[in-house]
This record gives C-alpha cells, structure tokens and sequence, in this order.
C-alpha cells in the first residue's frame, strides 16, 4: 500500500518512477498467492518480479508522450532523463528480462511445458509489437491508447491460459 501512496510523487524525485510502479502492481500475484498458499514461495516473487519488469517497460512507453510535460514542469522520467531512442532501449531490456524472468518463474515452480508455450507466445507478442510501426507512433504523435490497447489484451490472456493449462 506503501508504494501506491509514494508513486505519485516519484516523479518529484527519482526517474525511476516507472520501477516503482511496477514494484507496486507487482504486490498482485505476489499478495495472491502469500493470501492462498499462506507462505512465502521463489516462484511467487520472481512471478513479482515478472511484473515489475513487464510494468516498468510498458510506462517507459506511455511517459513518452509526457517527455516535454516532464521538462516544462521539473519532472523526471527515463524519457525525460535519456530521450527517445534510449528510452525505447531500457523499455526493451525491461522486456527481455520480463521474458527471461518467466521462463525463470516456470523453472522454480517446476511448471510443465504449456506454461512454457505460452511465455514463448507471450514473449514473441512483446517482440513482435515492438516491431510495429505503430510503436514509433507512440513517441511522436501521442498514440499511446492504441499502442497500449493492442498490446496488453494480448499478452494477458496468453499468460493466464498458460498458467491454466499447467
């Protein structure tokens, strides 16, 4: 709860508001399962670790249309701080590790391979938008609810079915 009352003032102080929102969303599946289960579990937190991770990249993209805003108000951001191309840069590597970090969550939970499947799927869906054309929207003309909108009803759905069929 800590973190969702901090994140809004991240941005006074630290470029790093982007880690510290997906820290914050990461209580999710983490909170889910210590409330289910009872206990602590390394699948359970690498999972967190997943959405930190995956959240992180993905408001990388969306404070790219805040980048001037940032500026002209004394905000900071990883746009902000390092500019487009470097920005599209960390988001990727957040992504990467997001892909690495589920194939790592499979592992400690010693899932079976259609979880696997689908974090490929999943993985495949991040590079393959990040491809797109319309990516390089988001930083240029402000198109981000059409970027984003496309690519998270993709990605959810295949990690939900994925963790379904284990």
């Amino acid at each position: 709860v800590a973190l969702f009352v901090v994140y809004p003032y991240c941005k006074r102080f630290t470029w790093l508001a982007h880690v510290v929102l997906g820290a914050s969303t990461a209580g999710a599946p983490v909170g889910g399962y210590l409330a289910v289960a009872g206990h602590w579990d390394a699948a359970a937190v690498v999972l967190g670790l997943v959405v930190v991770t995956w959240m992180a990249g993905f408001d990388i993209l969306y404070a790219l249309m805040d980048m001037d805003h940032d500026r002209a108000h004394g905000l900071r951001s990883i746009p902000q701080r390092f500019g487009i191309p470097v920005s599209l840069l960390i988001s990727d590597a957040f992504h990467v590790l997001t892909a690495a970090l589920l194939v790592a969550t499979g592992v400690v939970a010693s899932l079976h391979w259609p979880f696997y499947v689908f974090a490929v799927a999943a993985a495949a869906l991040l590079v393959a938008f990040r491809a797109l054309p319309v990516v390089a929207l988001v930083a240029t003309t402000g198109a981000r609810d059409f970027a984003l909108g496309l690519r998270a009803p993709l990605v959810g759905p295949a990690l939900r079915l994925s963790l379904l069929t284990t």
